[in-house]
């Protein structure tokens, strides 16, 4: 734009100036002529300076500006990478979350499972076996908060009933005997796993069997399996000396 007004400008005045020549003397014209020439040379002169200083200038900003956006890339991409890290991360933790909240909710269903098969099945249990459970069921009232710990209770009892199935157990233990309007005896109580049990009284005058019913365990008086208990009950409590003994046992459709 500044080149342009001064080109007009230019012109204008040679227009002029040719005007004015024309009414002069050669040797004028020719000095006037020279005058304009160097006029129009120095101003080519200063607009090629004008031009020089400008387009320095523009190249500076442009090296700026091309700086700037070089700087700001280069944060950006730093900030991109952060980000896209930290989202990884958030990704990763609810990964993590999900998966905790489902093993949370399967041990909440294990342990629920577990309370039940429990409850069921411990009126059913031989005495020393229920004692036991009854145990670890008072403990997991104090540990409503603690999952991994009931876990670790219902886990003790499971295993301590596949020890009690697969062995003899002798037992003492006072009994009611319906024989004596159930005053409590002192007797002997031989298990054959979790199913099946005798009881023998100390003076060997009572004598019964018991089995575990549907809903609990129950005891049967029968005094004629006295002599065979005898034995019996001998050799568990001495079994380097045992040798194969005979004993009735009654099966039902209710044993565990």
């Amino acid at each position: 734009m500044k080149r342009w007004i001064l080109t007009a400008s230019l012109a204008l005045g040679l227009s002029y100036q040719a005007g004015s020549l024309a009414q002069q003397s050669p040797a004028s014209r020719l000095e006037g002529l020279m005058q304009q020439w160097l006029a129009i040379e120095q101003q080519r002169e200063q607009m090629r300076l004008s031009w020089q200083e400008e387009k320095q200038v523009l190249q500076q900003r442009l090296e700026l500006l091309n700086a700037e956006s070089s700087g700001l890339k280069k944060h950006l991409d730093k900030h991109s990478g952060l980000k896209t890290k930290a989202q990884q991360k958030r990704e990763e933790l609810a990964s993590e979350q999900n998966a905790l909240e489902a093993r949370q909710q399967q041990l909440k269903g294990s342990l629920e499972s577990a309370s039940r098969h429990v409850t069921a099945l411990l009126p059913r249990l031989p005495e020393p076996l229920a004692k036991h459970w009854q145990e670890n069921l008072n403990k997991l009232a104090l540990l409503e908060d603690h999952p991994s710990k009931r876990l670790d209770l219902y886990l003790d009892m499971y295993k301590s009933f596949d020890r009690f199935r697969e062995k003899v157990t002798l037992h003492q233990a006072l009994m009611p005997i319906a024989d004596e309007g159930e005053q409590e005896i002192l007797v002997d109580q031989l298990y054959l796993g979790v199913s099946k049990g005798w009881y023998l009284s100390r003076d060997g005058q009572y004598a019964g069997y018991g089995e575990a019913g549907s809903d609990q365990w129950q005891w049967h008086s029968d005094n004629a399996l006295a002599d065979q208990l005898q034995a019996l009950i001998k050799a568990a409590k001495q079994p380097e000396k045992a040798t194969l003994l005979p004993i009735t046992v009654t099966l039902s459709g209710d044993a565990i």
